[in-house]
């Protein structure tokens, strides 16, 4: 699960900066030390993938600072994945 805000006050049609929220599952083998990435997709385009450096493990919570580098719009959703190294 993610939840996202947007961090800067910019002018329109200004790239932006958001913090990431990540939550790990609490369900058995949630945890993972595979190499984490974030793309952010907004209503004009997509800016990523981000590395997301840090452990995953069950049950926690960890912040992230994004810079999009490209305005992306609103911000409508954000695709986490991972390369499935060392994935439980």
């Amino acid at each position: 699960r993610v939840r996202y805000e947007h961090m800067e006050s910019l002018p329109r049609g200004e790239p932006g900066g958001f913090t990431l929220q990540v939550y790990t599952g609490d369900r058995r083998g949630a945890s993972t030390h595979a190499n984490v990435h974030a793309t952010l997709i907004g209503s004009a385009g997509e800016a990523g993938p981000f590395t997301l450096a840090g452990e995953f493990l069950r049950s926690t919570m960890q912040c992230f600072y994004v810079e999009a580098g490209v305005n992306i719009g609103e911000l409508k959703r954000v695709r986490i994945g991972h390369d499935d190294t060392d994935v439980g």
